[in-house]
């Protein structure tokens, strides 16, 4: 995968968050946590062996947190196997967001 490869590289990423309802044009907190036409580091990434791909990504502003699937607050998707392969991954703590995500 060529994030997982960037990352390894410690070649700097970025993503962001569109507008996600026709005619928005300012910055505004989503209902899952995610701050619209704002960009976020990438700072990890792992595939799990059910085949999800999540990315870790961080606010610099850090005023609001991901409250969608794969946060901390997630208890459907974060099951033990989940955080023990995470955690042996490295990637750092905290949540996810799923890479289909947007």
């Amino acid at each position: 995968d060529q994030i997982c490869t960037a990352l390894t590289y410690k070649w700097p990423m970025t993503t962001s968050c569109s507008e996600t309802e026709v005619g928005q044009t300012t910055e505004s907190n989503g209902d899952d946590g995610l701050v619209h036409h704002h960009s976020y580091s990438v700072i990890g990434a792992v595939e799990l062996p059910g085949g999800e791909k999540l990315i870790r990504v961080r606010n610099p502003w850090g005023k609001f947190e991901w409250t969608g699937d794969w946060s901390d607050k997630d208890t459907e998707r974060w099951t033990v196997e989940a955080r023990e392969f995470v955690a042996e991954s490295k990637t750092g703590g905290g949540p996810m967001v799923e890479q289909d995500d947007g």
